[in-house]
């Protein structure tokens, strides 16, 4: 009995909430423990990296693959070595922690998965994939699995003797909140593992008990049932369907990466990937890491797919897919510094949509891989190695489209911005583009006024009441033809007007390649102007003696090395500027070397040392041609020339100087108004 005052002592009732706190406490210290163990890793990861690769200028980029409506519940990838399998972080950076010795895998989301070929005409094998399955039935692979706790540093050893002793049983390792753990099986349902579970724990339990090591029997003894959980994602053997690797994180903070296996420092390996199974896409193929998430918006799902690769490597990749590989080398190596600025320039451009620096479409730039790359590619890249586009000290932001159709446009008149912030993106002409030639390159169509009213009507427009009786171009781009304001009126006289071209273009998406068009009434003519520079197919004024110089009669056609029409004794000659001719000058006939006559323009040397204008420097003469078009009632018929936006650089137009003869300096100044170049390392001043 108790004597003293003293308040009695409450007994503790160790219900299971006490249990399940304690639970918590273990996990998160265990958590840290493996998350120290990990920053520890990274950094002796990062300084080895330093050691080997200067990052200064090659630095790693992050491109979309999969995303929104490209995603697929699996990506099928081969290896002819295997892959390296480890984490990223949502960085630029991946790390690897073991290898995986299957040559053919599939990625996909940790749900019961259905086993789904496609194949071709002929019966070969299109595509190997998985897709969700509806019912435990049809399911090829099962995501309920043994979770078993075991040292994460013997994991390896430990996975071998638990598939020694349980053959039965697929097993493989897990890597689950910055720990490894061990899964036994892959069950469609959670009964068919726990009826597995119990097997097990009866074989470890029975006279015939396991030679497995005591710690590694009770680590199976206490283990559990795994369901799949949202953020999972597994590796699959496509030939056995076995699971070989899942990866787990809380809110997707640390990322499944994959890479292909190296063996030879001289032969680099690709990993050949193909995705969304019913798109018809073909094969790609990729080096650096592959990162595979879940952050992809509700509507749609799927595993998005990011490429971690260096900043060059994905430079040969765009090359490779935005422009022919057969194209003049001063033209692949004035679009790989092209592509490099446009890159460095827009890091981090889908950061807040899918995690990416850039995605793989033209909304960026197209990046297919390394399928298409050749040789002449890689050297393009190779011999222009970290080099960027720079004006007044910054990075440019070198926008290119297919073709401009004779002049480029102002980015104010198509996106808004001002040419204070972009003073290298202004208008400019470009008379060498055979326009006329090209894919895309020029397009007239005809449409009634009441498309056009329901066109308009279709957009928002609302202004009108009927049909379109009338159309007017109202403005223009300054030094371009590029249609900054157009009007659309009704027979009422209502009025509906759109301005800048990047809206009007949208609008008439259907008609027209781009701003850079003129309208009339079907049966009518309409002017448009042609925009030359002077010494490079206009007229030169002002000649030496008075020597009458014609210039190139081939309006948009420069052949070779500068051409001139003279006054000769025997009539007008045409010839190329380095031929001596006897001209008749102000003062008679005389013999006259032609190259003098250089000396009234601006002139540099092509790379096969024959004497070019200087087409950063010359000035800019505007003529005008006039179109007739064809008669249709109640019709109005759009002319356009070029293909795409219009601000910056064109792809045509540098294939046309790069056949001239101009080198890549030279190529780029011509689209990219006072650029000057450095390298990505001087740039950072490392």
């Amino acid at each position: 009995m108790r004597t003293d005052n003293r308040p009695k002592k409450k007994r503790i009732k160790l219900d299971s909430r006490f249990w399940a706190r304690v639970m918590v406490v273990l996990l998160s210290f265990s958590m840290l423990i493996g998350t120290f163990y990990y920053f520890l890793l990274f950094l002796t990861m990062k300084t080895a990296a330093a050691e080997t690769d200067d990052s200064s200028w090659n630095i790693n980029m992050r491109i979309g693959i999969c995303y929104d409506n490209k995603i697929s519940v699996s990506v099928h990838i081969t290896a002819e070595n295997g892959f390296d399998v480890g984490f990223s972080l949502k960085e630029r950076d991946a790390y690897s922690i073991d290898h995986i010795e299957n040559t053919e895998i599939n990625v996909a989301r940790h749900v019961n998965l259905k086993y789904v070929e496609t194949k071709n005409k002929d019966g070969s094998v299109k595509s190997r994939m998985y897709d969700t399955a509806s019912s435990a039935s049809e399911t090829t692979v099962g995501s309920y699995h043994i979770e078993v706790i075991s040292d994460q540093y013997k994991y390896k050893e430990d996975t071998a003797l638990i598939k020694s002793a349980f053959p039965e049983y697929n097993v493989f390792p897990a890597f689950l909140y910055n720990a490894q753990n061990i899964f036994i099986g892959q069950f469609a349902t959670e009964e068919e593992a726990s009826a597995a579970l119990s097997n097990i724990k009866s074989a470890l339990n029975g006279e015939n008990a396991s030679s497995l090591p005591d710690q590694l029997k009770q680590a199976i003894l206490s283990s559990t049932v795994r369901a799949p959980l949202n953020n999972d994602t597994v590796v699959i053997d496509t030939n056995s369907h076995n699971i070989v690797w899942l990866h787990g994180s809380p809110n997707e903070s640390v990322l499944l990466a994959l890479k292909a296996s190296q063996n030879d420092p001289n032969n680099e390996i690709f990993m050949s990937c193909r995705h969304k199974y019913d798109s018809g896409e073909t094969t790609r193929d990729y080096n650096g890491y592959l990162e595979f998430s879940h952050l992809s918006p509700e509507e749609y799902y799927g595993l998005v797919m990011v490429n971690i690769v260096r900043l060059e490597d994905y430079v040969v990749g765009v090359c490779a897919a935005e422009i022919s590989t057969s194209w003049p080398m001063e033209t692949l190596k004035a679009f790989s510094i092209a592509v490099r600025s446009y890159t460095v320039s827009n890091f981090n451009g889908h950061k807040n949509a899918f995690g990416a620096d850039l995605c793989n479409e033209a909304d960026c730039q197209v990046f297919n891989g390394y399928g298409p790359a050749v040789e002449r590619v890689w050297r393009a890249v190779a011999e222009t190695k970290g080099i960027i586009a720079t004006s007044n000290g910054k990075l440019c932001g070198t926008y290119y489209s297919s073709s401009t159709g004779g002049c480029t446009a102002n980015v104010t008149d198509v996106w808004g911005s001002s040419l204070s912030t972009y003073p290298y993106l202004k208008a400019v002409s470009t008379p060498w583009e055979k326009y006329t030639t090209y894919y895309r390159g020029q397009r007239t169509t005809t449409v009634t006024g009441t498309d056009l009213y329901n066109l308009l009507v279709s957009k928002k427009y609302t202004a009108l009441k009927g049909p379109v009786t009338d159309v007017k171009i109202t403005k223009t781009g300054n030094n371009t033809s590029y249609v900054t304001e157009i009007k659309f009126y009704d027979a009422s006289g209502n009025c509906q007007t759109v301005t800048r071209a990047d809206k009007i273009k949208g609008l008439l998406t259907n008609y027209v390649y781009s701003a850079n068009f003129v309208v009339a009434k079907s049966g009518e003519s309409v002017t448009r102007p042609i925009y030359n520079l002077v010494g490079f197919g206009a007229p030169i004024t002002k000649i030496p003696e008075a020597v009458y110089v014609l210039g190139n009669p081939y309006l948009n056609k420069v052949l070779g090395h500068q051409q001139f029409s003279v006054m000769t004794s025997e009539g007008i000659k045409t010839f190329y500027d380095s031929a001596s001719e006897s001209i008749m000058t102000g003062t008679g006939l005389k013999d006259y070397d032609m190259s003098n006559a250089l000396a009234e323009f601006p002139i540099v040397i092509g790379i096969n040392g024959e004497i070019l204008p200087d087409i950063t420097d010359l000035d800019t003469v505007v003529e005008s041609e006039t179109l007739t078009t064809e008669a249709a009632a109640n019709s109005f018929t759009f002319i356009s020339r070029g293909w795409g936006h219009g601000v910056g650089m064109s792809q045509w137009g540098i294939y046309e100087l790069g056949n001239l003869g101009y080198d890549y300096r030279y190529i780029l100044k011509a689209y990219y108004t006072g650029i000057t170049y450095t390298t990505y390392k001087e740039y950072l001043g490392v």
